[in-house]
C-alpha cells in the first residue's frame, strides 16, 4: 500500500501538469502577435469602410470643425 501511494500522486501530478498545458491551447489564444515591432502594427488588417461610410464620416467631421 505504501507504494501505490507515490505512483498516484505522479499519476495525479502528470494529470494536472497536462490540464495546464492544455490550457495555453485555447483557440482565442492562437495566431496573436508575439513577436512586437516598435512603431508598426502587426495585427490583422482593417477593414475598407464603404464610400457611403466614408461620406458620412467627412460630413460629420466637417460639422464639427470651427472653419465651417
Amino acid at each position: 500500500m505504501d507504494r501505490a501511494r507515490p505512483v498516484v500522486f505522479r499519476g495525479l501530478a502528470l494529470a494536472a501538469l497536462v490540464m495546464v498545458l492544455l490550457a495555453g491551447c485555447r483557440e482565442s489564444e492562437q495566431d496573436r502577435v508575439l513577436l512586437y515591432k516598435k512603431g508598426t502594427y502587426l495585427g490583422a488588417k482593417d477593414q475598407s469602410l464603404s464610400e457611403e461610410a466614408l461620406t458620412e464620416i467627412r460630413e460629420r467631421g466637417r460639422l464639427q470643425s470651427f472653419d465651417l
